[in-house]
């Protein structure tokens, strides 16, 4: 089975409904071969937890995309299912991620206290795994797999109005989901949080790129793509940061041990340096003029894709 980011099979052509069915069963079975993977098979291979949150975001974006085709009660429900996956598996990933990183990048001369915390975080990760399997359980046990199916297979036209084409409802969402971006893109980025929503905003539109891809301009693919990529990139440095100085405050509010504490205030002030250094990298690089030239493609390219005759097969 496929299980990349591009939707494969629907063409700009096909009723929305039949592009959403095509959508949300690749994005499904992507979680659906992902979770048993992650759930008894990460200690050979810890992508596969990474994969799964991947997957699980990717099939959430597409079910929240095409749930104006759903019946509320059943989106409502696929919805809350695939938030647990992806939060159980992103706190496992978050730990996977800071060990390696911590093991890599904590000075070989931290002796007993590097080594005391490399531990920890190996015990913290060990505990996180039976959320995994126990999630993976559950929903084996509430028939999820085909619930899902059968929610996707039932995506329907369900408007007043006449069904719009892929490309149709492609532009339409596009439009939605970039003015956030752009608004965004265009704001005082030098704080925390300015970068933060700015990256949620750009996630969200590359999410619905990936979704809309065969549906638009082929600039969108081979140029958009990659530009909203590599600021979701850039900005996720930043993002690492943030959030590894929060997991260690955590814990040293929750730690006693001397060794441990000594070594998280060491991360910690690593931690601050590189996600100022990060953000200036970031500043340095993003630039209103970026911004106003990156809005100016998009909407060029977008008015190829309403254009069917300007559209490349």
């Amino acid at each position: 089975m496929r299980k990349g980011k591009w939707i494969q099979g629907a063409t700009p052509g096909d009723p929305v409904s039949v592009a959403a069915r095509k959508a949300l069963r690749a994005r499904l079975r992507a979680v659906d071969f992902y979770l048993p993977l992650a759930a008894f098979k990460s200690s050979r291979d810890v992508e596969y937890v990474h994969q799964l949150r991947v997957a699980s975001r990717r099939a959430l974006a597409a079910v929240r995309t095409f749930a104006p085709l759903l019946a509320a009660r059943q989106s409502k429900w696929l919805s809350k299912q695939l938030k647990r996956i992806r939060r159980t598996a992103g706190a496992a990933r978050n730990l996977d991620v800071l060990g390696r990183r911590i093991a890599e990048e904590l000075p070989s001369e931290g002796g007993e206290s590097r080594a005391a915390l490399i531990a920890k975080i190996e015990s913290c990760r060990d505990d996180a795994q039976p959320a995994l399997r126990k999630i993976y359980v559950k929903m084996r046990r509430r028939g999820y797999a085909e619930k899902s199916r059968q929610i996707a297979k039932r995506a329907r036209w369900r408007e007043k109005g006449p069904e719009p084409s892929f490309a149709g409802a492609a532009t339409a969402c596009l439009q939605s989901v970039a003015e956030p971006f752009f608004a965004a893109a265009m704001a005082d980025t030098e704080h925390t949080q300015a970068l933060h929503d700015f990256r949620i905003k750009a996630k969200h539109l590359r999410y619905s790129l990936e979704i809309f891809a065969a549906a638009l301009d082929p600039d969108f693919r081979s140029t958009l793509y990659p530009a909203v990529e590599e600021i979701q990139t850039r900005l996720g440095e930043v993002n690492d940061q943030a959030a590894a100085i929060e997991q260690c405050q955590a814990w040293l509010a929750s730690w006693d041990d001397p060794q441990l504490r000594e070594a998280l205030r060491e991360i910690e002030m690593r931690d601050q340096q590189e996600m100022k250094a990060a953000s200036e990298r970031f500043a340095h690089w993003w630039s209103l003029e970026r911004a106003a030239d990156l809005r100016r493609r998009f909407d060029q390219a977008l008015a190829a894709s309403a254009a069917p005759g300007e559209r490349s097969a």
